[in-house]
């Protein structure tokens, strides 16, 4: 992979990527693990300052370049990748902010090159190029907040005023351009993805989900109305990102020869609630939404499903107070009561030495 990890640690950040990208309806485009001529050497790799020094030939590494088409704007936005597997160890805020910077770079030299371009397939004009940084951490004991290390540890003879800190991870000092962006999917949002996935895979089994027909819920906005098809909508990284995520599921019904019903999937809902819940508010809070999304109204069965790996014991009796209170406020007792609320525990992978070293 570019960023230099031994093959079988990097090749297991790429396996994960591969298991949870067509869930979430993203677009892969090949070749994986190239390079691409800078067009900005004098930007990105400036020559030294001794006298007659040449400008020499520069490159920007890409893992893999994933797409999707966003729902609210209909541009297609692109994802130059930088695929990372680290031991809970090595997570590191030196190896993310140069990772960072290279991401930075390599996504500042895309936008005009049409190596990167034409290599890719995108072409299309509404484009909107984005560098991502996938951080898998394959042995599973990362437990903390990621964003914790983009601010090391304060030295009181430091300037707390400085705007540029080589110690902390910041705009500046990574090179990010105006109007571009670098997502990081970090251990704990790579951990959530997978165990949506895993209980969308036990609920498909139990015939209370059909992953063949299947869509990313997304609400009219005041400014914004969701415009591509239903069935194509796909996890922007924002709804990855948000307190909860909907999925809405069609109905499926099949029959035998003498008309037996041998395969019965009524539709619905599966809503995967990410943040920790602390109070009944939090629940009343999601109730009101659905209801203002009309979900509610929709007579469809509805799931709430709370995922997050510190959630509290008290969540089932926030839940049902919340429902009690949204009941005595604005009704709908016949929909509300029918709701279901479950804890779902969250997955956890931990890759064998042997694995690492294939």
């Amino acid at each position: 992979m570019a960023g230099g990890e031994r093959a079988g640690i990097a090749a297991i950040a790429g396996k994960v990527a591969n298991e949870i990208i067509p869930w979430l309806k993203w677009n892969t485009h090949p070749p994986s693990d190239q390079n691409f001529e800078c067009v900005l050497p004098q930007k990105h790799n400036p020559p030294k300052a001794e006298p007659d020094s040449e400008q020499k030939a520069h490159n920007h590494p890409t893992d893999v370049v994933y797409s999707y088409i966003d729902p609210y704007t209909e541009k297609t936005i692109a994802l130059n990748t930088d695929l990372k597997s680290y031991a809970t160890g090595t997570i590191k805020q030196f190896a993310i902010r140069k990772a960072l910077k290279s991401l930075a770079h390599s996504i500042d030299c895309a936008r005009y090159s049409d190596e990167w371009k034409t290599r890719y397939s995108l072409t299309q004009e509404d484009l909107e190029i984005r560098g991502m940084l996938f951080v898998y951490n394959h042995d599973g004991g990362w437990d903390s907040t990621f964003y914790d290390i983009f601010y090391g540890k304060k030295s009181s003879k430091k300037s707390s005023t400085s705007a540029e800190s080589e110690q902390d991870i910041n705009i500046l000092n990574i090179d990010l351009q105006k109007d571009q962006q670098i997502h990081i999917l970090e251990p704990s949002s790579i951990k959530y993805i997978k165990t949506v996935i895993d209980d969308l895979e036990k609920l498909d089994s139990r015939g209370e989900f059909n992953r063949a027909n299947y869509q990313f819920f997304y609400p009219d906005l005041n400014l914004h109305k969701a415009k591509n098809l239903p069935s194509s909508r796909p996890a922007t990284l924002e709804l990855i990102s948000a307190p909860f995520m909907i999925i809405e599921y069609q109905e499926e019904h099949l029959f035998n020869a003498k008309q037996e019903a041998i395969k019965s999937i009524d539709a619905g809902y599966k809503i995967y609630y990410k943040a920790r819940i602390d109070d009944w508010k939090d629940m009343f809070f999601l109730l009101d939404s659905l209801s203002n999304y009309q979900i509610l109204n929709s007579n469809k069965k509805i799931s709430i499903r709370a995922i997050a790996s510190d959630q509290s014991d008290m969540a089932k009796n926030y839940f049902r107070t919340a429902s009690q209170e949204y009941i005595k406020k604005w009704g709908k007792s016949e929909t509300i009561e029918k709701i279901e609320f479950e804890l779902i525990p969250t997955v956890s992978d931990f890759f064998s030495k042997e694995e690492l070293d294939w």
